[in-house]
């Protein structure tokens, strides 16, 4: 899983070439937003009764392909 806001530094590469290059090879991977992870924990703490004591995994979006 890697963060959205990482890679914000290839913007002007993705305008310019066109493409979304990465070192990945074959590989998948999936991209979470910050905010995401940040409306989860606002739920979390907003509604502490329901996950105290709770463990919870936090998913991105489906693999792109």
């Amino acid at each position: 899983m890697s963060f959205m806001q990482n890679y914000l530094g290839l913007a002007d590469s993705i305008r310019t070439l066109g493409t979304f290059s990465f070192p990945l090879g074959d590989s998948k991977t999936s991209f979470v937003d910050t905010r995401d992870i940040g409306a989860a924990a606002v739920h979390a703490l907003a509604d502490s009764d329901e996950h105290k004591n709770e463990a919870h995994m936090l998913l991105p979006s489906p693999i792109m392909k």
